[in-house]
């Protein structure tokens, strides 16, 4: 039902919309395990969360990455989660080059 709905803010353009049922419908399919699942919906959220206008704090924008990662890792795809994750990981040093970084997100994109 989520991805019907995320489909139906894309035609629409509602990319905030779009962004939000992709992640509900990657995080119900991650909690039953179909981690495969999750990836497409997660890569959706991703691809529209970029075409949003207004950009969410780094916080939100990395959410969908980590569980990304999670999710290639629980499928053994390990090389495209590490790319995931560094590329993650980098975006937040990037980003907060000086001044403190969020330690649990930091945290949590480690051991993702």
């Amino acid at each position: 039902v989520r991805r019907l709905l995320g489909r139906h803010c894309a035609l629409a353009e509602d990319w905030a919309g779009a962004f939000e049922q992709y992640m509900r419908a990657g995080d119900r399919a991650k909690a039953m395990f179909n981690f495969n699942e999750a990836s497409k919906m997660y890569e959706e959220a991703i691809d529209f969360q970029a075409r949003m206008s207004e950009q969410p704090p780094l916080r939100s924008r990395m959410i969908p990455t980590i569980n990304l990662g999670t999710c290639l890792r629980e499928l053994a795809r390990y090389k495209e989660a590490e790319a995931v994750l560094t590329r993650c990981l980098n975006e937040a040093q990037g980003e907060f080059s000086d001044i403190a970084l969020d330690e649990e997100l930091y945290v949590r994109a480690l051991t993702a």
